[in-house]
C-alpha cells in the first residue's frame, strides 16, 4: 500500500491540487485510459493533459482530498472530495463564480508502478445543483 499511497499523494497533491503537468510522464503510463468525473473519456498523456487544462479553465483553484485510499494487488480505490470555484464554462454553464464540493470515487490501475487506467465517478446533478440551484431540475 505504501507505494499506492505515496503515487496518489503526488497524483493529487502535486500534480492536481498545484497543476504539476511535468508529472504526467512521471505517474502515468503513456497509454493512460482516463475517464473523468466530468464525463470525459481521453487516453495517453496528451489527451490527459488537455482534460486537466479544461479543469483548470473552470475551476482555476480545483483542490483534491483524499478520504480512504483501499488497495486490492494492482488496483487502488479512493474516495475523493473535490472543491473549486467556478470561473470558466462548464456543462455549457457560464461562469458563476459559485464555490462547489463534490464527493466521488476514482479506480486506479496500475501497471509497472506507473497509472495506466483511472476511472472517475461523481455526482454530476450535485455539481449542476450548486451552480443553478436545485430548481434548476425541477422544471423552475
Amino acid at each position: 500500500m505504501l507505494l499506492a499511497q505515496i503515487v496518489m499523494e503526488r497524483y493529487y497533491g502535486e500534480m492536481w491540487n498545484q497543476w504539476r503537468y511535468d508529472l504526467v510522464p512521471e505517474l502515468l503510463s503513456s497509454d493512460l485510459k482516463f475517464r473523468g468525473s466530468l464525463g470525459v473519456s481521453v487516453t495517453g498523456h496528451g489527451g490527459f493533459l488537455q482534460y486537466m487544462q479544461q479543469v483548470r479553465s473552470a475551476f482555476p483553484d480545483f483542490h483534491n482530498r483524499i478520504l480512504r485510499l483501499d488497495q486490492a494487488g494492482s488496483s487502488v480505490t479512493a474516495m475523493m472530495e473535490y472543491s473549486g470555484t467556478h470561473h470558466g464554462e462548464l456543462f455549457g454553464v457560464p461562469p458563476t463564480n459559485k464555490r462547489v464540493v463534490y464527493e466521488g470515487v476514482a479506480l486506479f490501475q496500475f501497471n509497472q508502478k506507473l497509472i495506466s487506467e483511472v476511472h472517475v465517478m461523481s455526482d454530476r446533478l450535485q455539481i449542476l445543483e450548486q451552480l443553478l440551484g436545485k430548481m434548476f431540475w425541477r422544471g423552475r
